[in-house]
């Protein structure tokens, strides 16, 4: 029981982080079925579309069960693959040139990426669940298991799509990227659809973590055996579903919410949590140069964690109050 809060904060940055990601989530989708109903109607603001969505991410969110949520899921990977291979086909019909881009930037624009980075380490947290409910537990960290085969392509994709992306529009890259294709025809429209489409069918994957976390490790042991469990889960869910709508509607920018929740949350949960809990449980086993070695391991993550949450959160911050406010 002594070491009980230690579970507490950890519980609490992974439901903000994953309650965070949910609210980036959301403004992708919103921004991108925007950019299709700007073209068939009359402009609208983007919190319109985020009004709009709270509906049907809410009945969305009302699923309980994992299984019952693979389908939605699976269908949303399978029109994400076909979005990204289409946003590859014409960023590489674009001229590919190293011509008036700059190949570094200012430390300002550093902090941001970074923040954005940390961001992508997010994943994890809908990974765990995934370990816990697995036959083979063993299988999750193998050579061809569940992190290597989801994570592996995930980085090339980052690291491709950034780098040729750049390539081709230059300082004319919007955010998301799904903006810079061809603003004329079908075909554009039809992929920022299908990608919202996909990231709305699997953004209760993200949230499933946050209910998981909040109710049945935390709020349904008060209720007891309560009749009125079902209803009580319901508004639970009904209510964080409203509070990222609202949340999204007082940040509507992508690119700085995400940097914004990267900074933030990830250095505790993808950093100082796992290194610590590493040398609390390992500390007896390294001697000599290997523990050393240990020390200065860890040292670099969480000097690397006190980097993004001092400046790039400093940075975000500022950015968030020139732009928004």
């Amino acid at each position: 029981m002594k070491f009980l809060i230690f579970r507490v904060i950890c519980s609490s940055f992974l439901v903000m982080m994953e309650f965070s990601g949910g609210c980036v989530y959301l403004i992708f989708i919103a921004e991108n079925i925007k950019e299709v109903c700007d073209h068939l109607f009359s402009p609208a603001p983007l919190k319109f579309y985020l009004i709009c969505l709270l509906g049907p991410l809410t009945l969305l969110c009302w699923i309980k069960n994992l299984k019952n949520l693979a389908p939605g899921a699976t269908l949303g990977t399978s029109c994400a693959t076909v979005c990204i291979g289409a946003v590859y086909f014409f960023i590489f019909s674009e001229p590919i040139s190293l011509e008036g881009r700059k190949a570094t930037g200012s430390l300002k624009s550093f902090a941001l990426f970074f923040g954005t980075s940390m961001f992508a380490l997010a994943a994890f947290a809908e990974l765990m669940p995934i370990k816990n409910r697995m036959t083979k537990p063993a299988n999750f960290t193998s050579v061809c298991g569940v992190v290597n085969v989801a994570m592996v392509p995930i980085t090339l994709l980052y690291l491709t799509m950034g780098i040729f992306g750049y390539l081709a529009y230059g300082a004319n890259t919007q955010n998301p990227i799904t903006l810079n294709l061809p603003q004329t025809g079908i075909i554009g429209d039809l992929i920022c659809g299908l990608l919202a489409g996909s990231v709305f069918l699997s953004f209760p994957i993200g949230f499933y973590v946050v209910v998981e976390e909040l109710w049945h490790k935390n709020l349904k042991l008060k209720f007891g055996r309560s009749k009125y469990l079902d209803q009580w889960e319901y508004g639970i869910r009904t209510v964080l579903t409203f509070t990222t709508v609202l949340c999204c509607i007082a940040i509507p920018n992508l690119e700085l919410f995400m940097a914004l929740v990267g900074s933030l949350m990830m250095p505790a949960v993808g950093l100082w949590f796992p290194a610590i809990m590493h040398i609390l449980t390992f500390w007896n086993e390294y001697t000599g140069f290997k523990r050393v070695l240990l020390i200065f391991k860890i040292s670099i993550l969480i000097f690397t964690g006190v980097f993004a949450l001092v400046v790039s959160v400093s940075v975000t911050l500022l950015e968030i109050y020139e732009t928004v406010l």
